[in-house]
């Protein structure tokens, strides 16, 4: 569970910014968008929260910490790796 509080304006732009990028460039759903919205804010306030980062500072370790921390981020069986692919670089 992501903890509580208001996300920065920065980060919120961000997440708007990347939101309509992969509507554009890949046409997904509605639901998929406010999915990746879901788990990005999540991360976005865990991060701020526990190392001062926002999501363009995030490396491996902090993913990977967030991960750790959120047992329950990670889905089960083939989509595993959908919100870390949703947060790496292409």
């Amino acid at each position: 569970m992501p903890p509580a509080g208001p996300l920065a304006a920065a980060e919120q732009a961000l997440l708007r910014r990347f939101g309509d990028a992969l509507w554009l460039e890949d046409g997904l759903s509605a639901n998929t968008l406010a999915a990746y919205r879901r788990d990005l804010t999540g991360l976005a306030l865990w991060l701020a929260q526990q190392t001062g980062k926002g999501l363009l500072q995030a490396g491996e370790v902090d993913l990977l910490g967030y991960g750790a921390a959120s047992p329950t981020w990670l889905p089960a069986d083939s989509a595993a790796g959908a919100p870390i692919s949703s947060v790496t670089a292409s």
